[in-house]
């Protein structure tokens, strides 16, 4: 393989992932799209040359970084290599492309954890009592403004919520870890795929979500998890009791997507605009009665089988 066309095509993604690196850092509206985007240049690298070559690249970048903005912007090329290489590698090595999910979301959640214990080691902050101190200022001040508009009544209602609220978040922050990373993964790999699609290196095919297909089993797992919890009823702040809430919160965020995928299915069988079912799916986020009717339409097309019947009509 020509050395200096390798070079090259290297030096040039290299300065893209630099430009791209300066956006995240110092234009704050920009980095909420550029974050998402970074593993791409990793992933086009990872996809044409062996790991020898994609890791000097990641360690370049890793260079780069410390000079444009120090030890601070390390994480930055670290997780979005990390990621983009394992996609790159899967491609050219034409492996699963569950595997490479599976693969990349546990890299991330790996990276947080290590990102998270070392900020707590370097600079003495615990990330989750940092997060639980924003939330008691913004019910604290919540408190103050009803108290102050002679709202008493619901003052008192308003603090048990909140309480609870605080408590369910620490025993589900598992949870939310794993299902952060996997949103955030997922949404790495479809911007990669958008770009790697329009490059002449290699091509990142995945399969729809209206397509997604959860395996039935996963419908057992929930009904049992709320049995247990219903029957053995641990008391709260127990192991078992932390267990049992963060397995079924997961299990429901999966029987969730299936939920959604069979929105987007029905939504595509209809000939509807794709809108309808993303415009649901925000709907699904920010208003709980929403959540609930996807979710149990999860259930019923695992139990079910309803996208078999809406195929055979």
């Amino acid at each position: 393989m020509n050395q200096g066309k390798k070079l090259a095509e290297s030096g040039v993604l290299l300065a893209i992932f630099a430009l791209m690196l300066l956006m995240l850092l110092y234009i704050p509206l920009a980095s909420i799209v550029i974050f998402f985007f970074m593993p791409a240049p990793f992933a086009l690298i990872s996809s044409k040359y062996d790991l020898k070559w994609s890791s000097l690249f990641l360690v370049a970048s890793m260079l780069i970084a410390f000079i444009i903005s120090g030890v601070g912007a390390l994480p930055a090329p670290v997780m979005a290599g990390l990621i983009g290489i394992t996609i790159g590698y899967y491609i050219r090595t034409n492996k699963s492309k569950l595997e490479m999910f599976i693969v990349s979301t546990l890299l991330f959640i790996a990276c947080l954890l290590v990102f998270s214990v070392a900020t707590m080691a370097l600079m003495n902050i615990n990330i989750v009592d940092e997060f639980t101190k924003m939330f008691d200022q913004s019910f604290e001040q919540a408190r103050t403004m009803m108290s102050a508009m002679g709202q008493e009544d619901q003052l008192k209602q308003f603090t048990e919520q909140m309480a609870q609220f605080t408590s369910l978040f620490q025993t589900l922050l598992p949870s939310f870890v794993v299902i952060v990373s996997i949103i955030m993964t997922a949404l790495m790999v479809l911007a990669s795929k958008s770009v790697m699609n329009r490059t002449r290196f290699a091509r990142l095919e995945i399969g729809r979500l209206r397509d997604l297909s959860l395996p039935r089993s996963l419908l057992w797992y929930y009904l049992l998890s709320m049995l247990l919890i219903l029957f053995i009823q641990p008391e709260q702040g127990e192991f078992l009791y932390t267990a049992l809430m963060n397995i079924q919160f997961i299990l429901e965020f999966f029987i969730m997507l299936q939920g959604i995928s069979l929105l987007f299915f029905y939504s595509h069988s209809k000939g509807w605009s794709k809108g309808i079912p993303i415009f649901v799916v925000i709907l699904t986020a920010i208003i709980p009665i929403a959540s609930s009717f996807v979710r149990i339409l999860g259930v019923m097309d695992l139990g079910f089988r309803l996208r078999e019947s809406i195929q055979n009509k």
